[in-house]
């Protein structure tokens, strides 16, 4: 199990049941799309991590891998996604930073960081508008021990280590080259995801801050 992070509650933390924190930067630098993909939310819940303590370097990571796996015919899985990357904690802020497993890194002209990615966030609604599965149960306070990863992710089938494979042999995917219309192209494979971020579109997603304090 978890524990609280033990300093100071953060703005970001989401304590009612329904609602969760994300960053316009998800969107509008690292290119996320509606409704948020399953698996980011199994991995959170799977770790124990709030949706609020992933950093946009993770989701960054998170949206180039799903492409690449897309335009191989591969469906980005919790355990896939488990297998070529890591999580970390920062000790001083309580957020967590995805990184690529070394052998497995191909992604080049990346930033090292998005500055001031979490300074604009807004609270959703857990729904079917805004989740691509919204039964999956979210922490919705910042956590200070992420879990480890089960047994399972360390393995694999046949099936799946050729798709990790697969992936790997692709080497130096450049994160400028992940357009816009390949990460649409993309969702149109995997889901039923739509890449775009207008507050006028959201009036089934986005809850005011009185909403969910209330």
């Amino acid at each position: 199990m978890g524990e609280p992070f033990p300093h100071s509650i953060y703005v970001q933390e989401c304590p009612k049941i329904g609602y969760a924190c994300v960053y316009e930067s998800w969107f509008t630098n690292c290119s996320l799309w509606w409704p948020l993909p399953e698996f980011l939310t199994t991995y959170c819940h799977r770790r124990r991590i709030a949706l609020g303590q992933y950093t946009a370097n993770g989701i960054r990571i998170l949206v180039t891998l799903t492409v690449l796996a897309a335009e191989l015919g591969i469906s980005m899985s919790v355990r896939l996604f488990e297998k070529l990357m890591t999580t970390s904690i920062t000790a001083k802020t309580g957020f967590f930073y995805g990184k690529m497993v070394p052998k497995y890194n191909v992604i080049t002209g990346k930033p090292s960081k998005v500055n001031f990615w979490n300074r604009a966030y807004f609270y959703v609604k857990i729904n079917e508008a805004s989740f691509e599965d919204p039964s999956i149960v979210l922490n919705g306070y910042f956590n200070a021990n992420i879990d480890r990863l089960s047994k399972w992710s360390q393995g694999g089938t046949k099936s799946f280590l050729e798709e990790v494979e697969a992936i790997r042999t692709l080497s130096h995917q450049h994160w400028p080259d992940i357009s816009e219309a390949r990460i649409q192209a993309a969702l149109k494979r995997i889901s039923r995801g739509k890449l775009f971020f207008n507050r006028v579109l959201f009036t089934d997603i986005i809850a005011c801050a009185d909403e969910v304090s209330g």
